[in-house]
C-alpha cells in the first residue's frame, strides 16, 4: 500500500490510533455479553 497524498497518510495514521486505542475487548462484542 504505497500513500503519495500527505492527507491520506493522516487520515490512515488518525485511523490506525484510534483502532490501537480502542482495547480488544471493546471491538468484540461476545467479550462483553457476560
Amino acid at each position: 500500500m504505497y500513500l503519495t497524498n500527505d492527507a491520506s497518510l493522516k487520515k490512515y495514521h488518525q485511523l490506525y490510533l484510534q483502532i490501537s486505542r480502542n482495547p480488544i475487548k471493546d471491538r468484540c462484542p461476545q467479550t462483553k455479553r457476560t
